[in-house]
């Protein structure tokens, strides 16, 4: 399976969450890019779980779309 990517701060920043679930048509159209997932979901590691936890947060609360973020330990 291809990595889908988010595409966050009107396209000029993508990420690759481990999880998403997005029920908008639109973005369903795109096979390989979304842009409002309802949920996000990332499973932590040690090299990654600050960035998760802060920086990549906060580009995610950016998107109208978001109403979960969960990690996953």
């Amino acid at each position: 399976m291809e990595a889908v990517r988010l595409a966050v701060e009107e396209n000029r920043h993508y990420a690759y969450p481990d999880v998403m679930v997005n029920c908008d048509p639109h973005d369903q159209r795109e096979s390989q890019q979304l842009c409002s997932p309802l949920l996000i979901v990332e499973v932590l590691s040690p090299s990654t779980a600050a960035y998760d936890r802060g920086k990549k947060f906060k580009q995610y609360q950016k998107l109208p779309s978001l109403r979960h973020y969960l990690l996953v330990a």
